[in-house]
């Protein structure tokens, strides 16, 4: 995820892999499990959770329904900020099936098929150039079998899946900033201004001094959390918290300072680091920005 991020590359292993695959290992039955996961690891079926549905990540905040019927279920309602929805041969879909948008129980998982009847989806464009979409449901008809674990029990296992694709977002917007970084101390090495190289400049090298502290915190938190994911530890929800939101606020400290510090043509698309700084600034917002983060990591603890 680290290179994917210094080379900008949009691919769907967040959302399809990291994301979509955590919801079904984390909720699916055996079966669902076997029929699934190796397609997805390999690449041949791609999948693409729908949660959010507002301008900020909440995942408790569902106001689709899925309404039991006869063999199955009815689901209306809409997305936004769905990943790769557009490509997505199936979605998995956050509806409500008990309570009221905020309730963490009533919270359901469903298996869609992406071409269904009443599935509407609608390719948007972000400054990030990754793909995205609006969906809207109508009344789509699913069987039981498209329900992902207990029915309205979903709310636990999508959490524990959507802290791997924090972290693995995190890990991704990390090296992005390393990156950013990186070129922009290159930069100032063979810049010349007034005849000498701006990187002898006493006030840009404290600001390279700043950024290079702030990576190197970022980079403990962020193995931390990694470390406690997979120990499996009590506190790995509060630790990634911790780390997705000093990387996002690091993220726009040290992509705004490698614009600035590259000068006029950091704005042009001559050089690439404002490619950075489209895509870091999604990437903050994406999975709970450093607010959202801040706020859930002191609950956690006990604030």
């Amino acid at each position: 995820m680290e290179e994917f991020g210094r080379t900008l590359l949009p691919s769907p292993l967040l959302s399809s892999v990291a994301l979509s695959g955590s919801v079904i290992l984390q909720a699916g039955n055996e079966t669902q499990k076997q029929e699934l996961l190796s397609s997805i690891a390999s690449g041949e079926l791609l999948v693409s959770l729908s949660l959010e549905e507002g301008v900020r990540h909440n995942p408790v905040a569902i106001s689709t329904t899925a309404v039991r019927n006869e063999g199955g279920y009815t689901i209306s309602g809409s997305k936004t900020l769905v990943m790769d929805a557009h490509v997505a041969d199936q979605l998995i879909v956050v509806a409500r099936t008990a309570g009221q948008p905020g309730d963490h129980d009533g919270i359901s998982l469903f298996l869609v098929d992406a071409g269904a009847k009443g599935v509407v989806i609608s390719k948007t464009h972000l400054a990030d150039s990754r793909n995205y979409a609006r969906i809207t449901f109508d009344k789509v008809a699913v069987s039981d079998s498209a329900l992902l674990g207990e029915a309205g029990q979903g709310f636990a296992p999508l959490d524990k899946a959507l802290d791997v694709a924090r972290i693995c977002l995190a890990a991704e917007l990390f090296g992005g900033v390393q990156e950013s970084f990186e070129r922009t101390v290159e930069y100032l090495k063979e810049r010349k201004q007034f005849g000498v190289l701006i990187g002898t400049f006493q006030g840009l090298q404290h600001r390279c001094a700043h950024m290079y502290t702030e990576i190197q915190l970022c980079k403990s938190l962020m193995m931390d959390a990694l470390s406690a994911l997979e120990a499996g530890k009590e506190k790995t929800p509060a630790l990634i918290s911790a780390a997705k939101a000093k990387i996002s606020e690091t993220a726009e400290l040290i992509t705004n300072e490698a614009v600035q510090l590259h000068g006029g043509i950091g704005v042009t698309d001559e050089l690439e680091i404002g490619f950075f700084l489209k895509r870091a600034r999604v990437a903050q917002l994406l999975l709970g920005d450093a607010h959202f983060h801040y706020d859930r990591y002191a609950r956690l603890e006990g604030f």
